[in-house]
């Protein structure tokens, strides 16, 4: 059926041009060989001599919490074949217990009945006493505040157990789903006659599968022949590891093209376990404790191009791998306009990015700044303008290659409006309004006592205001890019004066008197009728004492009075046809 999966085959698949083609890859099986002196003849004891390949095999289990295990325990022919069926089978669990922290599990060795096994005994003890530096049963009692008596009772061996198990710091992962399994005398490493002792045919082998344990063990193996299912789990692994000797130690030394020191490197071991590392000072990467197997080392740093090496890792061994980085560089080039789109030329382009790069051009004629060669990798973009809002951009730069990158700068403009009123919040018309700022000009204020300055330059303005008939006034703003701003102005009334020129005045008793009243009116026009009234204030009386009407001039107004009696006596004030006091 079109679009089904199908296995992957060896030497690849082959299919139809246009024609979707999906292939099935099967889950890995890894063997692992736990190699070394690992049991005694017709013992199930693991001995110190293989707590390496234990060790070894935590990394496993950390860089695979979720793969499932299959412990295969294996004995040399060195007796019966059912007898040695059944001691693989123990040399499984027993495994499976010292990695499981399981001391119940080793325990049961210690009792009669545990068949085929010689029991444990006091030749066990001593062997973890050893290897745990402690000389005798009492003194391992007397540390761990047991009765100190000499004698290994269950108690005692319990925590002998416990130290022991702890010595390979191995955790089980909860999520492990862990099988196990005895060959017996089948399936040998090395071949060998009935009844020939062969340390590395006492042993245990570990399969390890990323999906389910395919095919399931046969228990119990059929003997002498063993099962098929063995021959399958060997067949279908991906690779065989050995652990049991110490483990290697991988040095990375990373240059670039002159051979100079590339420090900080990312390198990474790829393999069943991956290791990571990073360069120091002088271009190295030291990755220890390296399972021995196959890898493909990886050294990558930003504005260089990666590099690979694949290697073979021996147990114990020190592997040198130089990597050579090629400088990773392209072009950067910034083309900078405004929003209508025109090219903005004189623009100042700043651009940062990988390893402190950094730097700055100014746009040409076109609006365009080139930068390069510079190192791949993410840049920042800062372009200004005058009389424009900084503009900022991204952009990622690929090796041998040029990477445009557009900014698009939206001009430094705001509106402006202005209100004028008066003392009392009365909006004023007929008002000149200049600005002095970064866009200067001038309007006058409508019937609302408003005047717009639309899309003007942004940055602080002086207002100044005039009107006839009152004081000039003046502001300030601030118009910020895309902001609205408004001013207000209050003027106050310019105040009217009259006067009377004195030297015209008779002050006799009984003698007729002549004057005339000069009015000073700022914002007065020309032509307009204005009423003089003079009026007085005595003992004699009060009263009107003379009106007259006059013309005014601009901005003032002049009346004679004659032939009226005591001026002296004549106060203010004088009042304009117009009804307005001063």
């Amino acid at each position: 059926m079109a679009g089904s999966a199908i296995p992957l085959a060896a030497g690849g698949n082959q299919g139809t041009v246009g024609t979707p083609l999906t292939i099935q890859v099967p889950p890995r099986v890894f063997r692992v060989r736990m190699t070394g002196l690992l049991f005694d003849t017709d013992k199930c004891f693991l001995l110190a001599s293989g707590l390496k390949s234990i060790r070894a095999f935590n990394k496993i289990w950390k860089a695979h919490p979720d793969i499932k295990v299959l412990i295969v325990g294996h004995a040399d022919k060195a007796g019966a074949a059912d007898h040695n069926q059944k001691l693989s089978e123990r040399r499984a669990e027993a495994i499976l217990s010292y990695l499981s922290d399981d001391v119940d599990g080793w325990l049961r060795f210690y009792s009669p009945g545990v068949s085929p096994t010689k029991l444990w005994g006091s030749t066990e003890d001593q062997k973890m006493l050893a290897h745990l530096g402690v000389g005798s049963v009492r003194e391992f009692q007397e540390k761990k505040g047991l009765t100190a008596d000499g004698v290994a009772g269950t108690e005692t061996r319990r925590a002998l157990v416990h130290d022991y198990m702890d010595e390979d710091h191995t955790v089980k992962p909860d999520t492990a789903e862990v099988k196990t399994h005895g060959c017996g005398e089948s399936h040998p490493e090395v071949p060998t006659a009935d009844g020939v002792e062969e340390d590395r045919n006492r042993r245990v082998e570990i399969f390890l599968f990323e999906d389910v344990i395919d095919p399931p063990p046969q228990n119990p193996c059929p003997q002498p022949g063993g099962c098929e299912q063995h021959k399958v789990w060997k067949a279908s692994s991906r690779e065989t590891i050995d652990l049991g000797a110490d483990l290697a130690t991988v040095v990375v030394t990373v240059t670039d093209q002159k051979g100079a020191p590339v420090p900080g490197a990312d390198v990474h071991l790829a393999g069943f376990v991956p290791e990571d590392g990073q360069t120091d000072a002088a271009g190295v990467a030291q990755v220890t404790d390296v399972i021995p197997t196959r890898y493909e080392v990886f050294a990558r740093k930003q504005g260089f191009e990666s590099a690979s090496a694949k290697i073979v890792v021996p147990a114990g061994a020190t592997v040198p791998v130089p990597l050579t980085l090629k400088s990773a560089s392209g072009t950067l080039d910034v083309i900078v306009r405004d929003a209508a789109g025109a090219l903005l030329p004189g623009a100042t382009v700043a651009i940062s990015g990988p390893d402190g790069t950094a730097d700055s051009k100014t746009t040409d004629a076109k609006g365009d700044a080139t930068f390069g060669p510079v190192p791949a990798g993410a840049y920042t973009i800062t372009a200004t303008a005058t009389d424009f809002v900084t503009g900022n951009a991204t952009g990622t730069v690929t090796p041998d290659t040029t990477t445009p990158v557009v900014v698009t700068l939206q001009p430094a403009i705001g509106d402006l409006t202005v209100n004028v009123v008066d003392a009392a919040a009365k909006p004023l018309d007929l008002a000149a309004v200049t600005l002095a700022g970064p866009s200067p000009g001038s309007a006058t204020t409508d019937a609302t006592g408003s005047v717009s300055f639309p899309k003007i330059k942004s940055g602080s303005y002086t207002i100044a205001v005039k009107r006839p008939g009152f004081q000039d006034g003046a502001g300030t703003a601030n118009v910020t890019p895309g902001g609205a701003a408004t001013a207000t102005v209050a003027l106050t009334p310019t105040p009217w004066t009259a006067a009377w020129d004195r030297a015209t005045v008779r002050t006799e008793a009984g003698v007729p008197a002549k004057a005339q009243m000069t009015l000073t009116a700022p914002g007065l026009p020309a032509g307009q009728p204005v009423t003089f009234t003079v009026t007085q204030s005595s003992p004699m009386g009060s009263g009107t004492v003379a009106t007259v009407n006059a013309t005014s001039a601009a901005d003032s107004a002049t009346a004679p009075f004659a032939d009226w009696f005591q001026p002296s006596l004549v106060t203010a004030p004088v009042t304009l046809a117009a009804g307005q006091p001063f």
